[in-house]
């Protein structure tokens, strides 16, 4: 008889697992994190930074970027519970955005493009 054993869930993971750079997103471009995770449904300006805000309804992201010499990039992301906004762990909150962001259809190609 084999067990499975289920993954934890962002709400079960210590909190200082938050709060923390994101390996995958640490470093990369807005566009670079508009290929990954779609439109931001926010966007704050808090000079020199841009903070570009995604959730579902089972986390809230926020991603941090500064200027550096070749543009902006990502120095820093933090997720959170959207209902109690307490710190949650980062892999299952941008890994379950990522998937979301995979399952929308693709943007139509503009009219006379192909």
């Amino acid at each position: 008889m084999a067990l499975t054993v289920a993954p934890p869930t962002a709400s079960s993971l210590p909190p200082q697992d938050m709060s923390v750079p994101s390996p995958s997103l640490l470093g990369l471009t807005g566009e670079e994190v508009a290929l990954l995770l779609g439109k931001p449904r926010y966007e704050r300006r808090e000079t020199p930074a841009r903070i570009w805000q995604y959730g579902d309804g089972r986390c809230v992201l926020d991603v941090f970027f500064y200027p550096d010499p070749s543009g902006l990039r990502v120095v820093y992301a933090e997720s959170r519970d959207p209902r109690s906004l307490s710190a949650m762990a980062l892999a299952p909150c941008l890994s379950g955005l990522v998937t979301a962001a995979r399952a929308l259809p693709a943007p139509a190609p503009a009219f006379g493009k192909s």
